[in-house]
């Protein structure tokens, strides 16, 4: 665990280590995993298996919906993932973002607002914005000042900063919680920006 700048308390995360192979001779990579609601980092981890390629770091977010991954979220999963580095000795060249749910929203979040920091990106089930999955928010005469207080998590407003990511976009068909809307939204926007993502929308799932 590492203590938080936010409020000098300790949060706890996972990791799941890479194993060794005498076959693979590469450097391993590091996977930052955010998990969806309900989820803590124990389980996140414990949903891959290992592998000789990549290390999975895996931070608990706050509260029952964390933050959705923004704000407190997102501080505390780049803390995770600082304290990890140094742990472990991982290259930061090689550090990837994938999540799932509310963790797939993470994902979006933190790549479109530091797409400069990851190799690559998976999001999963994931959500765009609050707009786009709640909703829009009712008209009020502070409209303005919640919109510009939360433009970071607009992330259908920053395409461009995410087109030059790899970016591999995971989505179940019949998700009921999450629509495939959200994806394929995503993925026309960064297709219209200039990028090139793949995708995998899995039938019946």
């Amino acid at each position: 665990g590492f203590r938080s700048s936010v409020d000098d308390s300790v949060q706890g995360y996972a990791v799941l280590p890479e194993i060794e192979d005498t076959l693979f001779s590469g450097s391993v990579g590091t996977v930052l995993s955010l998990h969806g609601a309900g989820v803590d980092a124990l389980d996140q981890a414990r949903a891959y298996g290992p592998k000789p390629d990549f290390r999975v770091v895996a931070p608990t977010n706050r509260r029952p919906f964390g933050f959705d991954w923004q704000d407190w979220g997102r501080i505390d999963a780049y803390e995770a993932l600082a304290d990890a580095m140094k742990r472990t000795g991982g290259d930061w060249s090689l550090v990837c973002l994938t999540g799932h749910s509310m963790g797939g929203h993470g994902v979006w979040h933190l790549a479109a607002n530091d797409p400069g920091r990851w190799a690559a990106i998976a999001p999963s089930a994931g959500w765009c914005s609050f707009d786009t999955y709640g909703g829009p928010r009712p008209e009020t005469p502070l409209s303005h000042l919640w919109r510009a207080c939360d433009g970071g998590s607009r992330t259908e407003d920053r395409i461009a900063g995410l087109v030059p990511i790899p970016t591999f976009v995971v989505h179940g068909t019949l998700d009921d919680n999450v629509p495939l809307s959200e994806a394929k939204d995503m993925i026309a926007r960064l297709e219209k920006a200039g990028g090139k993502p793949l995708h995998r929308f899995q039938e019946g799932a």
